[in-house]
Parts: structure tokens; sequence; C-alpha cells
């Protein structure tokens, strides 16, 4: 029998747990064997976003997902977000399950995060093996926000967010797909962004726009000189962070394009699976 997406999402949450960190309690997934990765999800999404390529991944790595406080099935409090804080909550996870070393997967949102954890590698309780980024804002001038993005990180945010329904968020984010999820997929979704109110928190959740711009020096200086292994899987037809992102950083690392868009890891769940699986070879 067909499953459908909602119930998709709802086992991917019974499979987890939520584990009380500073802030708030944040959902996480652990399963498999093998060489680590942490999987680090993109906005306004969650971990599922995973989902497509998680059975096999863990059948040959073992994996520790999460959804970031202000996501998904984590804790959605009214208050300022910030990558210091996400990364902050990542190493205490990393702590808790007596991790030595893990590759980041990062996607979107999260590629930030990872060089935020990259930046701070010296410091951190694991080694890390390399990073796979997915269609993200690594070059923060090439960044092109969509209208909706723009508008909720303005002063007006929080009254516009209030405005948000179900058909405004399908509309927006399936402009970043070069093939649009189905309208089963389309209401998972929106039923995990939505979860606590999650509409309303796009606004602080937004301060990457700004952070972005005001760290730029820091995170791309790392980018450019770190001597972890980099991998680049992308959607070359995202209209956010397409080919014109991946040609400012495919001199740093393997690169795996493919001609779809913002998220790679559902439109072509496959060709990512094995796209990661060959950068976290041991």
């Amino acid at each position: 029998m067909h499953r459908s997406a909602l119930d998709s999402l709802r086992a991917w949450q019974r499979d987890g747990e939520r584990v009380a960190l500073e802030g708030g309690r944040v959902f996480v997934k652990r399963a498999g064997a093998g060489r680590h990765l942490t999987l680090l999800h993109g906005f306004p999404t969650c971990s599922w976003d995973w989902s497509k390529i998680w059975d096999e991944l863990v059948e040959q790595r073992t994996v520790l997902a999460m959804d970031l406080l202000g996501f998904g099935h984590s804790d959605k409090p009214n208050r300022p977000y910030s990558f210091a804080e996400h990364a902050d909550r990542v190493e205490v996870l990393w702590r808790r399950d007596r991790v030595e070393s893990t590759t980041l997967v990062a996607h979107d949102y999260s590629v930030t995060l990872a060089l935020e954890l990259l930046a701070r590698s010296d410091a951190l309780p694991v080694h890390i093996d390399g990073v796979v980024f997915l269609n993200g804002a690594l070059r923060g001038r090439l960044h092109r926000a969509r209208l909706i993005q723009t508008v909720l990180a303005s002063a007006i945010g929080p009254a516009v967010a209030r405005l948000v329904r179900r058909p405004q968020f399908e509309r927006a984010f399936c402009s970043v797909f070069e093939h649009a999820p189905s309208a089963d997929e389309l209401a998972a979704f929106w039923a995990s962004a939505s979860a606590q109110d999650g509409q309303l928190r796009s606004p602080q959740l937004l301060h990457y726009i700004r952070d972005r711009r005001e760290q730029a020096g820091r995170w791309e200086g790392v980018l450019d000189s770190t001597r972890v292994p980099l991998s680049f899987i992308w959607g070359v037809k995202d209209p956010v962070s397409g080919k014109h992102v991946l040609e400012s950083v495919e001199h740093r690392g393997t690169v795996t394009a493919l001609p779809v868009g913002h998220y790679p890891h559902w439109e072509a769940p496959t060709e990512v699976l094995e796209a990661i699986l060959a950068a976290t070879r041991a």
C-alpha cells in the first residue's frame, strides 16, 4: 500500500527523539553503522528532507540528523536565532553521542552552519573529516533571495508572516524546484514548517541574510582556506544558488552537478546518495 508523504513525515518523527538542549527541545534521529555523517537541513524545511536517501545511507554509514531549533519537529520559540547557537547545539549532540569524527552534509541554510563549525574546528570536540555541500549561499554576494524572503527579513516581516498560509508557502517553495514536489509532498512540507506556528518564526530565522553579509569575511575565508576535503553536490537549475554559485567554488573540491533545482536530494535522490557515499569513503 502506498504511504502518503504525511505518513512518511509522521513515521520519521516517531523514529527519532526530542532532546532537551539549551533554548528548547531539538528533534534528533540516529541510525546506521560505519563512518559517521552529520546531516544538516535547509530553510524552511527540516531533516525529513533526507528521507528519500535515509534507508540506503544508513546501510553504509552512521548518520545523525536533526531539526535545528525553530524548524520541523523541534521547538520553535519566539526569540532571535543565530548560527553560533545552532553550532553550540550540534556540539552538545556530538558530545552526548561520543562522536570522535564526522563528515558534515549541509544544505541551504546549513551551508553557513557548516562554515561556522569549520571556523571553530580547532576547538571542536570532534574531528571534521570532510564537508559535503548541497545548494546554498556559500558566497553571500551571489545569493539571490526570493522576494518573499526579502520581505520577511525586513521590518514588516512579522506582520507579513501572519498572513502566510499554505497556498503562499507552496507557491514560493515550488519556485526553487526544477520539478515541483507533488501535492501530497507539499502538504507534508507545509505541515512540518507550520507546526507550532512555525511560519511565524520565518522573520527570526531569516537572520541569515544579515549574518552572511556581516560575517562574510570569516565564513568565506574558511571556505577558501580550509584543508578539510570539500565536495559540492549541486542542482544547477536552482534560481537561488545554482550554477553561478557552483562556479565560484568548484575549484575547492569535487563536484557533482545535477540538472535539478534547489533541493537536489529531493529531486535526484539516487544521484545524491551515490555522490555522498563516494565523497565519504574511508
